[in-house]
C-alpha cells in the first residue's frame, strides 16, 4: 500500500499509488527495458529511468521500495521525458523536499495499514456482507413493489368496470354504491402515484421507458377530479372544473399521476370549504389549463424553490408533507416539454392560526396533437 507509484518486483510492473497514478505513458510503454533498469537498482537514491523520469529508492525495514513515473525537480531528463507527456491532463512535479516528505508519508500510510490490517479486513468482510444484503432486500423490495403495482392496477381496472356497470342501473349519483367505488378509486390512485414518484426517485430513466400516446388532458383532470371527490368533501373542499377542451396532447403514462400529485398539493393546503378551480382553454397550438385556490402565501424566493426536491417553504412546513410532489411533476413536464408554473398573490386573504393566505395559481401550457372540436 503505497500513496505514490511504485515497482512491484513480485509482479516485475509499475503499480499505481492510492492517492497518486503512475503517467499514463509509462502505463502504455511499460517494457522489458524498464523492468531490467528497476532489477538494476541496489542502493537508495534518486535516479533517472531510460526514458527520463524520476526514480527513488529507500529501503524500509527489510523492503526495497521503488517509487517511480513522477517528476521530482531537477531529477529527470526534460528533454527526454516532457514531449511524452505533453498530452496528459494533470502532471504533478515536485521539489526534492516535498517528494521526500511524501515518500515519508506514504511509509508512514503503509506501517498504519499493515498494522491494522486485520481490523480493515474485518471491516471490509462486514461491508461486502453488507452490499450483498443490501442488493438482496433492494430486488426483495422491488419485487414487492412491482406486485403491489400488479394487484392496484387490478383494483383499479376492477372498479371502473363496477362504476361502469353501476350507471346503468343506479341514477342517483351521490348514491353510496357509486361513492364507495370512487373511494376506492381515490385510493388506487394515490397508490398510483406514490408507486411511481419512488421510480422516479430511485431511477429517472424510468421516465424514458414510459409509453407515449395522445390522449385527451381535460379527460385526465376530470377523471382525477370525481375519484378524488372521497378524499376533498371530508374536509369540505370541492373540485371544479370550468371551460372546455376536447383536443389530446402527447402523453405517457406516467403523465397519469400528474393531476393526482397537482391536487393533492391544493387538498392538503386549502382551507376547509373552499373549492380549488380549474380552468381550460385552447387556442390554435396549446391547452392552458388554470388552476387556483387559497394557500399559505409565498415569497418570490420560496417560488422559484417549490420544483426542487424535498423543498418547503416555511409556512408550508407546518403541514404534512415531503416536497416530493411538485418535484415529481416538474420532472415529467420537463420531459413532455409541457410549461407549468406557480404564483402566490401578495395579498393577504385571510389567516388562520397565525399563517397569512392568500391566492396560489398554478398555470399549465400543453402542445396538442391532435386537434379536436368535440369529444
Amino acid at each position: 500500500m503505497e500513496i505514490i507509484p511504485f515497482f512491484d518486483p513480485r509482479a516485475s510492473e509499475l503499480k499505481d499509488g492510492d492517492l497518486v497514478s503512475s503517467l499514463k505513458w509509462c502505463k502504455h510503454h511499460y517494457n522489458e527495458k524498464c523492468s531490467n533498469f528497476y532489477n538494476s537498482i541496489v542502493e537508495e537514491g534518486f535516479y533517472i529511468c531510460p526514458y527520463g523520469f524520476t526514480s527513488y529508492a529507500k529501503r524500509v525495514g527489510q523492503l526495497f521500495v521503488i517509487y517511480s513515473s513522477v517528476l521530482v525537480e531537477d531529477r529527470y531528463d526534460k528533454k527526454k521525458a516532457l514531449p511524452k507527456i505533453k498530452n496528459e491532463f494533470y502532471i504533478l512535479k515536485f521539489s526534492t523536499q516535498q517528494f521526500l516528505e511524501v515518500v515519508n508519508r506514504s511509509i508512514e500510510y503503509n506501517d498504519l495499514f499493515f498494522k491494522h490490517k486485520e481490523s480493515l479486513e474485518i471491516i471490509n468482510n462486514r461491508y461486502s456482507t453488507l452490499q450483498k444484503e443490501f442488493t438482496e432486500y433492494k430486488e426483495l423490495i422491488f419485487d414487492t413493489l412491482h406486485e403491489i403495482r400488479s394487484l392496484n392496477n387490478v383494483l383499479s381496472s376492477q372498479s371502473d368496470d363496477i362504476l361502469s356497470i353501476s350507471r346503468k342501473y343506479l341514477e342517483n349519483s351521490d348514491d353510496f354504491f357509486k361513492n364507495g367505488v370512487h373511494s376506492i378509486l381515490a385510493t388506487s390512485g394515490l397508490i398510483a402515484s406514490r408507486l411511481a414518484s419512488l421510480d422516479l426517485l430511485v431511477n429517472s430513466s424510468v421516465i424514458e421507458q414510459s409509453i407515449p400516446k395522445d390522449a385527451s388532458i381535460y379527460g385526465k383532470f376530470y377523471k382525477c377530479k370525481q375519484i378524488l371527490s372521497t378524499v376533498s368533501f371530508p374536509n369540505k373542499v370541492t373540485i371544479g372544473l370550468n371551460g372546455e377542451s376536447f383536443s389530446d396532447a402527447r402523453i405517457n403514462d406516467l403523465f397519469e399521476i400528474c393531476p393526482f400529485l397537482i391536487f393533492e398539493n391544493y387538498l392538503k393546503y386549502s382551507p376547509s370549504g373552499t373549492c380549488i378551480n380549474v380552468n381550460f382553454y385552447e387556442d390554435e397550438h396549446d391547452i392552458h389549463i388554470t388552476i387556483s385556490n387559497e394557500g399559505p402565501m409565498n415569497t418570490t424566493e420560496e417560488l422559484s424553490q417549490v420544483f426542487k426536491l424535498h423543498y418547503r417553504s416555511n409556512r408550508a412546513k407546518g403541514f404534512k408533507g415531503n416536497g416530493i410532489g411538485l418535484y415529481i411533476v416538474k420532472l415529467i413536464f420537463n420531459y413532455l416539454n409541457f410549461d407549468i408554473e406557480v404564483d402566490s398573490s401578495q395579498v393577504i386573504s385571510r389567516r388562520i392560526d397565525g399563517i397569512k393566505y392568500s391566492q396560489f395559481t398554478t398555470r399549465i401550457k400543453i402542445p396538442i396533437s391532435v386537434k379536436r372540436n368535440m369529444r
